[in-house]
């Protein structure tokens, strides 16, 4: 489905395909707030988290947000339908105004490189300590950026699916970055340290988390 080039530096070198089958340059977006998620209709939080990326995208589209919705049917078989079945469902049901790309499988390639480079690894982040992690230490990796939280209907399954993931692929490239977020259905109220703790107590989490984001902040910077 993909292979990764040598010279790829950034989200923006990359080249996907949209639920018709087209090709689109992730340089288009360059500039923009890129919120990247994975989405599911068979979820049990599916009809809020639609919602709520529907109102998030609605408030926030004009300030440079834009969300990129990757369907992937790995995490509990949560998404079995076809690319037009799922355009279908998000954008009848929920209003859905953001892309929404062909569905994805984790361990294959998920896009090819172009030539321009420009950059995730730009960018400084704060870990749950508070210290400063350039990103441009996960240049080569594969990265699985993803939201994650301790109040959601699905956090067990998310958490033990995530640890069984890198453990399985972490040799061959992979690194899963974790971002905890209190903004979908205040879902993670915990401080830093709450968060890593019980990430990587009950579930043994290897790969690293974050300091909590506030998406809000994050746009007023852009």
């Amino acid at each position: 489905m993909a292979s990764q080039s040598s010279n790829a530096q950034s989200i923006h070198d990359f080249t996907v395909k949209d639920a018709k089958g087209n090709d689109v340059e992730l340089s288009k977006y360059k500039g923009k707030v890129l919120m990247i998620v994975n989405v599911a209709s068979q979820c049990g939080l599916t009809n809020s988290n639609y919602t709520e990326l529907a109102q998030l995208y609605e408030k926030y589209k004009n300030q440079g947000l834009e969300i990129l919705a990757f369907p992937c049917n790995q995490f509990g078989a949560q998404e079995p339908g076809s690319n037009e079945q799922i355009v279908e469902f998000a954008c009848t049901r929920f209003k859905a105004e953001y892309p929404i790309f062909d569905k994805i499988k984790i361990g294959s390639s998920m896009a090819t490189a172009s030539d321009k480079p420009k950059s995730v690894h730009d960018f400084t982040v704060k870990d749950a300590k508070g210290n400063d992690v350039n990103l441009s230490q996960y240049k080569g990796k594969v990265l699985l950026i993803v939201n994650v939280a301790s109040q959601c209907g699905l956090t067990n399954s998310n958490y033990t699916e995530l640890a069984k993931l890198y453990e399985k692929y972490k040799d061959q490239g992979l690194e899963i970055l974790a971002f905890p977020c209190n903004q979908f259905g205040s879902q993670e109220p915990g401080t830093n340290e709450e968060i890593v703790e019980f990430a990587c107590t009950k579930f043994k989490a290897e790969y690293p988390i974050f300091d909590k984001k506030d998406i809000k902040k994050l746009l007023e910077k852009a």
